[in-house]
């Protein structure tokens, strides 16, 4: 993928929602490999960071998720393999990977379903599409409650799951680990050394 289409990319996600809807689907299509998505996150955390944003934040994210599956299925590609290469890269990240655990997310309102494992022995967060298929700890929900969880920094989810927007299936302690993973993973994508990572 080349820097132009990245620029188109930062243009998409910062366009307002029905844009985004529109023409996400042609520039996430060239996110079809490890390479580009490392780049991606490289050279431009920015806009990995911003689409990572303007998804989990999306009005009718549900009713796009029904319409656009494809589209949301890469974005979810494209959000663990950066995830995967934040774990790798950054020591910050690795550490705080203590325990292994595996969670699905279910939407309950569109196809999509995802899943991501921590492995403690090598500090490293994987995902991918669908349900783990032995998950310790499933989210089921609405999908915008769901996505949320990904990153939104509005998002309180001890008290979304209080007024009951989502259910949990599993150790409550395990959901406030994945809530402190997320965030470290988050907080530090743009530390990726280009140099170290060797992509």
């Amino acid at each position: 993928m080349t820097d132009p289409a990245f620029d188109d990319l930062d243009a998409v996600v910062s366009a307002n929602d029905d844009q985004f809807k529109r023409d996400l689907p042609d520039e996430i299509a060239g996110l079809d490999d490890e390479a580009a998505v490392g780049e991606l996150l490289l050279e431009h955390p920015d806009t990995y960071e911003d689409l990572s944003r303007k998804m989990s934040t999306l009005d009718g994210v549900a009713d796009y998720a029904s319409d656009e599956t494809e589209t949301v299925e890469r974005f979810l590609t494209v959000l663990w393999a950066g995830q995967e290469l934040v774990t790798e890269h950054v020591p910050e990240v690795r550490e705080q990977i203590t325990d292994s655990f595996t969670v699905t997310w279910e939407c309950e309102d569109s196809p999509v379903s995802f899943h991501m494992e921590t492995d403690a022995e090598s500090g490293r967060i994987t995902g991918g599409l669908g349900p783990h298929g032995d998950a310790e700890l499933v989210f089921r929900g609405p999908t915008d409650v769901l996505f949320s969880m990904l990153n939104d920094p509005d998002f309180q989810g001890v008290q979304a799951f209080l007024e009951g927007k989502f259910e949990i299936e599993g150790p409550i302690q395990k959901a406030q680990q994945l809530d402190a993973t997320m965030q470290v993973a988050t907080d530090h994508m743009r530390d990726l050394d280009p140099e170290s990572a060797a992509l």
